[in-house]
């Protein structure tokens, strides 16, 4: 049932102790196959926003989701955006955290893509700030989503 929904990445007991497949030694663990989640999406782009709440900027979440969306040449509902209002913040009054897969064309691409986001940032009316990009091993993550559909009225 596990293997048939979500891949925890993790081990699964040996197929005897799961009472199916061809035996091994008792005791031993085997590794869940499951495609890795590169195989599913291609990018997820996890982009946080911090400042306080009265230097937020005033686009919405959604129009950097959009501007994203381009940036990264991935498929709508794959960036996600959090614009999170802070107590306090220093040495900069605006900062954005992006956390996404790292591959060859992306580590590459990466200083013309920080220019374009920074210059989008700018004609928004943000002149100044920080952007710290972390690219990671693709298959060191896992993601799993529930629910569906609209999101619920206001």
């Amino acid at each position: 049932a596990l293997r048939a929904g979500l891949c925890l990445g993790g081990l699964l007991p040996a197929p005897e102790q799961r009472g199916a497949g061809r035996p091994q030694a008792a005791g031993s663990w085997s590794r869940p196959r499951c495609r890795p989640q590169s195989a599913r999406h291609p990018t997820m782009p996890l982009v946080v926003v911090f400042a306080k709440a009265e230097d937020l900027p005033k686009f919405s979440a959604s129009d950097l989701e959009q501007f994203l969306i381009k940036l990264f040449g991935v498929d709508p509902g794959i960036v996600q955006v959090l614009m999170l209002p802070v107590y306090d913040l220093s040495p900069d009054a605006f900062y954005v955290s992006i956390r996404a897969k790292g591959n060859p064309e992306r580590r590459e691409r990466m200083p013309a893509m920080l220019s374009e986001l920074s210059a989008w940032l700018a004609t928004r009316g943000l002149p100044a700030g920080k952007i710290r990009v972390e690219l990671y091993e693709p298959s060191l993550q896992f993601v799993k989503s529930w629910g569906g559909g609209e999101a619920p009225p206001k």
